[in-house]
């Protein structure tokens, strides 16, 4: 079992001030004095309950203090019986000073700082993997050793406190993955209630802790790099004793709880005045396995009695007044088949409810901006070279087109992300599962996120494999090659202003230089740009890792989530800044463009069928040769009857579109119907 922190506590001395805050920092070393005294007593555990501490005199953090104060050394009838009961079911945990506490794992004691709920397990982690960490005084990348020996040439004393490592934001377990940990844990937990597995009030307690890490709320307890055991275990394991330690405050098996609550802590409102009474409503039970129900009907002696693989037997009963990690919040679990399926989870909610959002908004303003740019001729360019002319709106609908497209190959890939691993367990044979627990998880957290999740069919596969998450990848990869040709082309055709090419004009949205005044450039583009760099780059990682399973495990599981992760936020937010900084006031310079098209030489295209393809060459090199129009030059030429017949051939507007045939197989030179051009 986890002990909650003693951070409640000490939050509620933080917000009361001058005697009121001396007077909380004396409830705290009663506090602490008298459990110990507790814990040492010879006195019958059914002794009188002492009398609760002075309040503070002012605050509501102050009471609350008192209250929390009180409570923990009044339940269950008497203080000894607290300690006892803290003492035997922690293994002998304690507090070794105001800064840490005792955790222990099968590998012995670790110190775990005293204002988090995480256990021995994911400090093992954290000092184990100092990869992308800042320590105090060290710097990213740095060690206990540079910071002690920093505190030292500061003349300062180096403490364990100090010097312990922190992961840098970028390098963390990222929350969104975090957040489905705490879906996947309570839909486990729900499951398992219902199945008679859990005992209600355990599976409701870790049911509501499960839902605060979903919800984000307690995001500052897990400390985690990505770079860790290929499975995630570390992070798994990180959510289940930061979950249990949470559900066992909110069932009241705490040393000492205050009424108040930090900052980034759970609501207050799971508190009763302090006591640790846990007010959550237990979840409607509407899972059944059959299996649960045959066992009950044979007499099973215990509530847990269940059938599993197919042999009969009864489930030990846990103990009723502590959470456990592992026998609780990983009940029926692996980190093999939990991770990957928060993977999964995460993954599909940052496209559905981020990326394709975003995307259909770029569609539809590209989209907007080639209605609207419709009636512009300009001319085209292949190769970077002058060619026959278009429409801007024609090639903005290219753009519209690509993005679409983008948005259809995703969707196209969401079905195997739907798929989840839960229930595969270690190597995908569901072994400490019980028939029926992976569909049922399945289905909560389709409830739960409004996602259509699914059971995968084949366990072997969603461990061993991470094919859906490459192929993911691969449609996040195409569409940053998709956005990189659209800010390409937008960036080249609003060059300039008067030097460039100048066809678009970019919305003004900061000054562009540190010394040349009045210039503006086309920043959004090169931020799109980075962008689908880096995702491209992030496919590569996943490429590498997704084709790094070896037999019935891959183990590149937290690189692919926080590459995926990274790159859908990424081109998310890149999407969104694009359509609504650039696209939306985009405009185009009618003037310039008119000029580009009377210029090109490449409009002499439409001579090939009446003169012919090397006359038309001919009257193209001697126009750019001298410098004259193609009008001219193919008069000068004597291969153009008249400046009349000139101007009825080559016209800008009867080259967008091929030409209708009539039945006799001659050419219709009627003009499409086409927006006047200003």
């Amino acid at each position: 079992m986890l002990l909650p922190p003693a951070w409640r506590v000490a939050a509620s001395a933080a917000a009361c001030s001058g005697r009121e805050g001396a007077l909380a920092l004396s409830v705290i070393t009663r506090l602490d004095s008298e459990v110990a005294s507790l814990c040492t007593s010879n006195s019958s555990s059914n002794g009188p309950p002492l009398a609760p501490p002075a309040a503070c005199g002012g605050g509501a953090g102050c009471s609350g203090l008192a209250a929390g104060a009180a409570a923990a050394m009044t339940r269950g009838g008497g203080g000894r019986k607290v300690c006892s009961s803290i003492r035997s079911s922690s293994s002998g945990r304690q507090y070794s000073s105001m800064h840490t506490r005792i955790e222990k794992d099968t590998l012995g004691s670790v110190a775990v700082p005293a204002d988090k709920y995480w256990g021995a397990q994911t400090q093992r982690s954290l000092e184990n993997f100092r990869i992308g960490v800042s320590v105090a005084g060290g710097g990213v990348g740095g060690t206990a050793a540079t910071a002690a020996a920093a505190a030292a040439a500061a003349g300062g004393a180096s403490t364990a406190a100090a010097a312990a490592p922190v992961v840098a934001a970028s390098e963390r377990m990222p929350e969104p993955l975090i957040r489905a940990l705490g879906l996947v844990k309570r839909a486990a937990a729900e499951v398992n209630t219902a199945a008679g597995l859990l005992p209600r009030h355990v599976g409701s307690a870790v049911m509501a802790a499960a839902s605060e890490v979903a919800e984000g709320r307690l995001a500052d307890h897990f400390p985690l790099a990505i770079w860790q055991t290929g499975s995630g275990t570390q992070t798994n394991m990180n959510a289940n004793e930061v979950i249990a330690c949470r559900a066992n405050e909110l069932l009241g098996v705490t040393a000492a709880v205050g009424g108040s609550t930090a900052a980034n802590g759970p609501s207050g409102g799971m508190h009763s005045g302090g006591g640790g009474s846990f007010t959550a409503a237990a979840p409607d039970v509407a899972f059944a396995p059959a299996a649960a129900a045959a066992a009950a009907a044979a007499g099973s002696g215990s509530s847990n009695g269940i059938i599993i693989s197919g042999s009969s037997g009864t489930s030990k009963p846990l103990d009723a007044h502590a959470v456990h990690p592992n026998d609780h919040v990983n009940r029926g679990q692996s980190s093999n088949d939990t991770f990957p399926t928060a993977v999964h989870v995460a993954v599909a909610l940052a496209v559905d409810r981020h990326l394709l959002p975003s995307l259909g908004r770029l569609q539809v303003r590209l989209a907007a901006k080639a209605e609207e740019f419709g009636g512009i001729i300009k001319i085209g360019r292949t190769h970077t070279q002058d060619a026959t002319p278009l429409t801007l709106g024609q090639e903005f609908s290219g753009y519209a087109a690509q993005v679409q497209y983008g948005i259809e190959r995703v969707q196209q890939a969401l079905p195997a992300v739907l798929q989840l691993a839960q229930g595969g367990t270690a190597v995908g044979t569901g072994l400490n599962t019980f028939q029926g627990f992976a569909e049922a998880v399945a289905a909560v957290l389709a409830r739960d996120t409004g996602l259509p999740f699914v059971t995968a069919p084949n366990k072997f596969e969603a461990l061993a494999a991470h094919d859906g998450l490459v192929h993911l990848s691969g449609a996040l990869n195409t569409l940053a090659v998709s956005l990189m040709k659209v800010g390409n082309d937008v960036r080249l055709l609003g060059s300039g202003p008067r030097c460039g090419l100048g066809e678009l004009v970019l919305p003004a949205n900061e000054p562009g230089s540190s010394i040349m005044p009045g210039k503006v450039n086309p920043t959004q583009v090169e931020a799109l740009t980075m962008v689908c760099a880096q995702v491209m780059g992030n496919h590569t990682a996943v490429t590498v890792a997704g084709a790094g399973g070896h037999f019935e495990l891959n183990t590149y599981k937290p690189l692919m989530g926080a590459a995926l992760l990274r790159s859908v936020g990424l081109l998310a937010d890149a999407a969104a800044s694009f359509s609504e900084r650039l696209v939306a006031g985009l405009q185009a310079d009618r003037q310039r463009i008119s000029e580009h098209v009377q210029r090109s030489l490449m409009l002499v295209t439409a001579l090939n069928p009446v003169i012919g393809y090397d006359a038309a060459a001919a009257v193209a090199k001697r126009a750019h040769a001298e410098g004259c129009s193609l009008r001219d030059a193919g008069l000068a030429l004597g291969v153009v009857g008249s400046g009349e017949e000139f101007d009825r051939i080559v016209r800008p507007e009867l080259m967008l579109q091929p030409f209708p045939l009539h039945r006799t197989g001659s050419a219709a030179q009627e003009p499409p119907q086409l927006p006047p051009q200003v």
